[in-house]
């Protein structure tokens, strides 16, 4: 599970920002989060509002690098630099464009303590890597990277892994220490890797992403998992008018996908009648990809981030999705749900928290900035919050201006 996550110099992310899913002190809604080691509190679901243009799904777009970044790290040539990799420091001052990007995200691990992942980068070279496990209140150093200045950096395994022997304790400037250190099995650190790797970033409204969805799709379905049964059952559960779909064969594609629905025929029987996926609303083919990833995330404890899930969908569906993740009989895995979206009728104190709900606003200098209603004074988990959203006493709002300047000229 993500405790929370911070990144600095990354996109539009100028200056540190932190995204906690953290719960704070208060004890209201107790659905909504997991109690950790009878102390803490981590989140099942968080939402991020903003203007257009924000930051909101630049938040995602780190979590897709960092994703990416592990994921392709081995194949990096000696001489690779990581701007291939979509590495974009902030862009709007010369400063920002050449220093380093930082990234921290600490994590609460099914064993029951919080680790830390950090990660130090420009744009030829890892310049700082770490992994620490907090125990006791003290953050003890799993692996840390000594930098050089040569083309080999160190690799120093410490405390709890200490006695593990690498073959090699070098990586190259430009290599990841914590992929290669899963690659080599080493104890924990690998868990970690994985953990990091687990985490899910999609949307439903961008090509390349919606074939990606597909292909996830037709992998989950091929299996004897259940998930086929419990996606109809979701999608049946949303009122989209259809009993049954088909997939022609292990080559189709998306729009070859046939949604089954009933006839009715004129002697009064019912006969099923299949129509292709395009046909049907733009809502239901969101659904039955978003759906699996959803269903994945419940079974397996994923941790899901959806950027603008309400994209064609109903209010009512949209809750129905995070009310999925706050139910303890559905959610049984620890798996957490994190969203952005402009739906301002999410924004309901009856089922949210004040600390699930986070604002991304745009700063003069065109960078974000972001902050949760747990910030506020002067509110509580009785407070109308969407009211007082719309009366602009939270900020995270587009900044329009009236329409008596729109295309005036000179005349008037």
């Amino acid at each position: 599970m993500i405790y929370d996550i911070e990144f600095e110099n990354m996109y539009s992310f100028k200056e540190k920002v932190v995204f906690s899913m953290e719960g704070t002190e208060t004890n209201a809604k107790n659905q909504n989060y997991y109690r950790i080691n009878d102390s803490g509190k981590c989140l099942k679901v968080g939402v991020i509002y903003g203007a257009n243009a924000s930051g909101k799904t630049n938040l995602i777009r780190c979590l897709s690098w960092l994703h990416d970044l592990l994921i392709v790290n081995a194949i990096l040539k000696e001489e690779d630099g990581f701007n291939g990799l979509g590495l974009a420091p902030f862009g709007l001052t010369e400063t920002t464009m050449k220093a380093p990007t930082s990234f921290k995200i600490r994590l609460y691990h099914r064993d029951g303590f919080l680790y830390t992942y950090k990660l130090k980068i420009n744009a030829k070279e890892v310049l700082d890597e770490s992994l620490s496990k907090f125990v006791e209140g003290e953050d003890i150093i799993l692996f840390r990277r000594i930098y050089a200045e040569s083309n080999k950096h160190t690799i120093v395994l410490d405390d709890g892994i200490k006695d593990f022997a690498l073959q090699q304790d070098k990586v190259r400037k430009n290599q990841i220490a914590i992929t290669y250190l899963q690659a080599v099995n080493v104890p924990v650190v690998s868990e970690i890797a994985y953990e990091l790797l687990s985490i899910q970033m999609t949307n439903s409204y961008n090509l390349g992403m919606t074939q990606a969805l597909w292909i996830n799709a037709k992998m989950l379905l091929s299996k004897d998992n259940g998930y086929r049964e419990k996606l109809i059952q979701f999608l049946k559960h949303l009122d989209t008018g259809f009993k049954d779909f088909r997939i022609p064969n292990e080559n189709s594609e998306f729009k070859d996908l046939m949604f089954i629905h009933d006839m009715v025929m004129i002697d009064g029987t019912i006969k099923p009648v299949e129509f292709f996926s395009f046909i049907e609303s733009l809502g239901t083919q969101h659904l039955f990809l978003l759906g699996l990833k959803i269903i994945e995330a419940l079974d397996k404890g994923y941790t899901l981030f959806v950027d603008e899930l309400d994209a064609s969908l109903h209010t009512y569906i949209t809750e129905f999705i995070i009310k999925m993740f706050q139910n303890e009989r559905i959610n049984k895995h620890h798996a957490q749900l994190i969203l952005t979206t402009h739906d301002i009728n999410l924004m309901d104190e009856k089922s949210l928290r004040l600390d699930q709900i986070w604002l991304m606003q745009k700063k003069a200098d065109g960078s974000s900035e972001l902050y949760s209603l747990a910030d506020f004074d002067g509110i509580d988990e009785d407070t109308n919050i969407k009211e007082w959203y719309m009366a602009k006493r939270f900020g995270g709002l587009p900044k329009i201006e009236s329409i008596e300047n729109l295309f005036r000229d000179e005349t008037e």
